[in-house]
């Protein structure tokens, strides 16, 4: 009974391939690729794999262009064919305006309700005399912004920086700034976005 145990364990099924086994295998593969690659070529080209191996059905080249140039000869087209291109392209032009109009209403009225509120503070301007930056906050004001001045040394000498401050959604600070734009200032300086 012992000996009958240690021969079921050696006799389990095992491969084994010498040299010569492994080089038909490679050969087999490399085969196998090729023939993939050049069926792969063959459909890619529109031919059938069926037609070219098919000896019944042969076409020649010179019969080929004789069908080609059969099909084409004396065909002219008509000016309605022409304008085939026009009208698709002109629907697709309808189709995305009407797209874009209602992304468009939608996305304001999402920014509207669920937009971030944000604060800016910019220097709109800089100037030595206190007069000129006074006259420029006040005009800011009247535009129904909030702006002040503040006295900085440069150099041992006083200049006088002029700020405006934004608050709110996206849409009401470019506003804003269209505000300041519309008023000569267009290059400010963001000091500050702090979300609110």
């Amino acid at each position: 009974m012992a000996k009958r145990k240690s021969l079921n364990k050696k006799s389990r099924l095992q491969i084994v391939i010498g040299a010569k086994g492994i080089f038909l295998l490679i050969t087999i593969c490399l085969i196998a690729i090729v023939w993939a690659f050049i069926v792969g070529v063959i459909v890619g080209r529109g031919y059938g794999p069926i037609d070219l191996l098919s000896f019944s059905v042969k076409k020649t080249a010179k019969q080929e262009k004789k069908k080609i140039k059969s099909n084409h000869e004396n065909k002219v087209l008509d000016p309605s064919e022409l304008t085939f291109y026009e009208k698709v392209r002109q629907n697709s032009l309808e189709k995305l305006l009407k797209t874009n109009k209602d992304y468009l209403k939608n996305k304001s009225s999402s920014i509207k309700q669920q937009g971030q509120k944000y604060q800016y503070t910019f220097q709109v301007a800089s100037f030595r005399s206190k007069e000129d930056a006074l006259a420029l906050s006040k005009e800011i004001k009247k535009k129904g912004l909030v702006s002040w001045i503040e006295e900085v040394l440069i150099e041992k000498r006083p200049w006088y920086r002029v700020y405006v401050q934004v608050k709110g959604r996206s849409i009401k600070i470019k506003n804003d700034i269209q505000k300041l734009k519309n008023m000569g200032l267009t290059d400010f300086i963001i000091l500050k976005k702090k979300k609110l």
